[in-house]
């Protein structure tokens, strides 16, 4: 980091060529570039890396993915009534109920499975709003049984009222915990992996930025105005324009097209339609 100046503002600042928030190199952990992955974990899960004009989260795979396709969150939420014991104003814990149905039930009790998540609490009186949320610190593994059955949860900030007994919570995991190839359609794009990575390896995806991508269709930009890419729904990761899709609301939006995309002619005389899929990503700045 290098301290700056600028004298027609007369402001002091600093400048620094790679920018990592929101997380942390683990204790003992190793540098891990950008076009590598590791089967052991070297940093907090979603932590931020800013380089250059692109942005990437610290992320695990939960199945093998391919480059320059969209990977999506497969977390569940968990949602249930904490504890019969009131948490009081000032408290850093709370409790969350676990379900024997749920999908990921093995892994939910698992220690820090919740680390870096959200919790959601309703207001007992719902004149006040809807609820308060908060991020969580850490978690515990589970203890008691079905259907008493909970871990206990610390919050990076305390509760700011006294929450009722038995109330009604809502939580979710670190989006970046729990990465698979784009095979589901009622989960969401997060990341772009830079490279293939190996189920079970840790990575970072690429959030925001100047990205190459796969598309579905033909290359975007052929079409006046046509600059918009969404994820298609019926081919896993991959993308296409806004006129390639027969209905947009049904698509997530991916970003935008970067290139002038005229058509020209190339070295061997040939006719170069100019079509292109370099976009400015946009999931998570």
């Amino acid at each position: 980091m290098r301290s700056t100046y600028n004298p027609k503002r007369q402001l002091s600042g600093v400048a620094a060529d790679i920018f990592q928030s929101g997380g942390h190199m683990l204790s003992g952990g190793f540098l891990q570039e950008i076009h590598e992955q590791s089967e052991v974990q070297n940093y907090a899960i979603g932590t931020r890396l800013h380089i250059d004009d692109r942005v990437f989260r610290y992320c695990k795979a939960r199945s093998a993915l391919k480059a320059g396709h969209g990977a999506r969150n497969n977390n569940y939420p968990r949602e249930g009534n904490i504890s019969a014991v009131e948490f009081e104003a000032g408290s850093y814990t709370i409790t969350l109920p676990m379900n024997d149905h749920g999908v990921d039930y093995t892994l939910e009790q698992t220690l820090n499975y919740w680390a870096e998540g959200f919790i959601w609490i309703m207001y007992s009186d719902q004149t006040k709003g809807f609820g308060h949320q908060y991020r969580i610190k850490s978690s515990t593994v589970a203890s008691g049984t079905i259907p008493t059955q909970y871990v206990t949860l610390t919050l990076y900030e305390a509760l700011h009222e006294d929450v009722a007994a038995s109330c009604w919570i809502t939580a979710w995991p670190n989006i970046y915990s729990n990465i698979r190839d784009a095979d589901y359609q009622k989960s969401s794009v997060v990341c772009v992996p830079p490279r293939p990575v190996t189920s079970g390896y840790f990575f970072w995806g690429q959030t925001w930025g100047p990205c190459q991508m796969q598309q579905t269709h033909a290359a975007g930009g052929l079409e006046n105005d046509d600059r918009m890419f969404f994820f298609h729904e019926n081919n896993p990761g991959q993308i296409v324009t806004g006129s390639q899709v027969a209905d947009i609301k049904l698509s997530q939006f991916a970003g935008f097209l970067l290139t002038n995309t005229t058509a020209w002619t190339n070295v061997g005389d040939a006719g170069e339609a100019g079509g292109d899929a370099f976009c400015n990503l946009q999931l998570n700045p």
